[in-house]
């Protein structure tokens, strides 16, 4: 996402702010989990500049736009501090003409996705609500008809899949594609309705950005077809607009759930309710997940400060804590980049 000003507009101490590499940062890691409660992730960038200004470069102004997303296109960084945008364009500008405020036919992918979610909502409320014969079923079709949608948003912004590096690199990047992979993954699994609320979250953000986007030519349809509903389509507007707003805390929730599904697969693998081999494979699939997305990161590193927190207390005894270390550490490398080229390089 580019911000709402050029390179040259910035001072050199803020284009030195722009290079630095947060994510990379052990100092400024160990500061932001030291901060309780976690800021919320749009106040991120401000507890950045006043940690940069004192520990990096005190030049730097704490009023500076530096960093700070264009309007049109809401980006921000991800809460551990890298940043997290997309690569694809956003349907708030994809729908639209280069001539200002049109909005383009919408697409069949884009047609397909919308409705495949719907479906979807609809079944995971279906299984929620006891009838005879057609939870299990519900459950499946909701997922599948989550993964539908998904494969179809990522269709409408990448284009049809080709077998190409370059192709996969931008899918990747799409915030749904892990989702595509998760409801295959759970789609013959046995049934929690847990596992249907990353998904569900998934598709209410992606409904609500299309119902923000599409809002105009909607309203339109409304008042010239249903001119009593109005008033009523207002409503749902705003509300979505509401909801847009809070999309990084949304899916900063969505991780959370992400990470506790996890931990409930290993209890439920010790109660025998589920293989093994799909602890593993999920935990496996975490592992990129954790390295993308800032949001995961961030889940991990409240349960990290949480659990830290609970074994610091003096009834605990010390040797507690250094085991825990010592597993948070070794979990630690499977994802540390710097760690991953060491192994790399002493195998090659």
């Amino acid at each position: 996402t580019l911000p709402s000003f050029t390179m040259a507009d910035l001072s050199d101490a803020e284009k030195k702010f722009l290079a630095f590499d947060f994510s990379k940062s052990s100092e400024w890691q160990s500061y932001l989990g030291s901060l309780y409660p976690t800021p919320p992730h749009d106040k991120i960038l401000k507890w950045k500049k006043k940690w940069y200004q004192k520990n990096v470069d005190k030049d730097f102004p704490l009023d500076s736009s530096a960093g700070e997303p264009a309007r049109d296109k809401p980006s921000s960084a991800g809460p551990s501090g890298a940043s997290y945008t997309q690569s694809s364009p956003n349907r708030s500008t994809a729908g639209r003409s280069s001539s200002g405020g049109v909005h383009r036919p919408m697409s069949n992918a884009e047609s397909i996705s919308v409705t495949a979610q719907l479906v979807a909502i609809v079944c995971a409320i279906i299984y929620l609500i006891p009838m005879l014969g057609v939870a299990r079923r519900a459950y499946t079709f909701s997922l599948g008809a989550f993964g539908i949608g998904f494969f179809a948003d990522v269709v409408s912004k990448c284009g049809m899949p080709k077998f190409s590096t370059e192709y996969l690199q931008r899918a990747v990047q799409e915030d749904v594609f892990f989702m595509i992979i998760y409801c295959m993954f759970f789609l013959t699994s046995p049934p929690f309705v847990v596992l249907l609320v990353p998904p569900a979250m998934t598709a209410f953000m992606a409904i609500v950005e299309f119902s923000e986007v599409r809002a105009g030519p909607m309203k339109q349809i409304v008042v010239q077809k249903m001119p009593s509903m109005a008033a009523s389509f207002d409503q749902v507007t705003t509300f979505a607009r509401n909801m847009g707003r809070q999309r990084y805390q949304i899916m900063g929730w969505r991780a959370d759930c992400e990470v506790g599904i996890g931990f409930l697969l290993i209890l439920l693998a010790f109660g025998r309710r589920m293989s093994p081999l799909t602890v593993f494979i999920y935990w496996s699939t975490m592992r990129l997940r954790y390295m993308m997305s800032a949001f995961t990161q961030a889940s991990f590193r409240k349960l990290d400060t949480s659990i830290t927190r609970l074994l610091a207390a003096p009834m605990v005894p010390s040797a507690v804590m250094t085991i825990y270390q010592k597993i948070r550490s070794y979990c630690y490398s499977f994802v540390d980049e710097d760690q991953l080229r060491q192994q790399q390089a002493g195998g090659g």
